[in-house]
């Protein structure tokens, strides 16, 4: 297993505690819960806590959060018939302290300018129309939860950006991803690793099922990269139907033998190859894992657990 145990059992009991969603209205209180819902993700502050590392530029997951907040203030408008702009969740953003809990580490003004400098390039690409998607494409759902109880020994959710039926009836899972780079060169090449990435895989097996479909809908992968002239990018990645039941059928083992391991050993088995890796990032959870107090292992513990 690439995690230990101890950092499985808490992505279940995390996923549990998804963020609520408020019925949209056309006002200024409605911008602020949608802004106090995005904050609410766990693990985001954590990730600084357990550094204590500045930042050298606007972390990517405030500002990720930040353009899904935009693109998601626009969409809602979409499903009322309205024609919304996103500079007012920006405006908002900046009046609201408590969405940056650690502004020593990350000014909100630098987040807030990477998150409109993205967003202000990927609707002055696409247009405001139809939430910058196709004029023929009829948007269907916008932060769609997922949730299957009854597959697997666990319960299994995800979370759909937006769902749209296109002209010619077909349904896709729009994905919008904030990414450092542009796309690669090789386009083919990355769509077939994509077309295995277990995100993906798990986004159309869902929607399959929730709209009783007799197809595996197809990802349409929209992308915004932070280079200095921000680049946009829209790819469809299809979904192989045997890709779906081996990701299943692994998915399945893996719950059994976690299940198997917990009988063993109750607390989980760390793999300290997965704790502070030489390439790549800490685990998120290291703060509770090897905190040196009680107190410090509970504070990183209820973080993790309520957000």
């Amino acid at each position: 297993m690439r995690y230990c145990g101890f950092k499985y059992e808490l992505k279940y009991e995390k996923g549990l505690r998804l963020r609520k969603r408020l019925p949209v209205v056309d006002d200024e209180d409605a911008i602020e819960a949608l802004l106090d819902d995005v904050s609410s993700e766990p693990g985001t502050s954590a990730k600084i806590k357990a550094s204590g590392d500045a930042p050298t530029s606007a972390p990517w997951f405030a500002t990720g959060q930040l353009v899904h907040a935009c693109q998601e203030w626009v969409l809602k408008g979409v499903l009322l018939g309205q024609n919304r702009p996103w500079q007012p969740v920006i405006d908002a953003a900046l009046t609201l302290p408590h969405l940056f809990p650690n502004a020593a580490y990350d000014p909100k003004e630098r987040t807030v300018d990477e998150a409109s400098r993205l967003v202000d390039a990927y609707y002055g690409y696409h247009g405001i129309e139809n939430g910058g998607f196709e004029h023929d494409w009829k948007i269907i759902a916008s932060e769609l939860l997922f949730q299957c109880d009854d597959y697997f020994s666990l319960p299994i959710t995800c979370r759909a950006d937006s769902i749209w039926q296109l002209d010619t009836g077909e349904i896709v899972v729009a994905d919008t991803k904030t990414r450092a780079k542009d796309l690669p060169k090789d386009i083919d090449k990355w769509k077939r690793d994509a077309s295995v990435n277990p995100q993906f895989l798990q986004l159309s097996w869902q929607a399959r099922i929730h709209f009783n479909l007799d197809y595996y809908p197809s990802i349409f992968v929209d992308t915004i990269s932070k280079s200095a002239i921000p680049k946009v990018k829209r790819v469809f990645v299809h979904i192989d139907p045997d890709d779906v039941s081996a990701w299943r059928d692994n998915h399945a083992l893996t719950l059994a033998a976690h299940e198997a391991m917990l009988r063993v050993a109750p607390r989980g088995v760390m793999n300290y190859n997965n704790c502070s890796p030489p390439i790549g990032s800490r685990c998120e959870f290291f703060g509770y894992c090897h905190g040196k107090s009680d107190e410090a292992r509970m504070l990183h513990h209820e973080f993790a657990l309520k957000g």
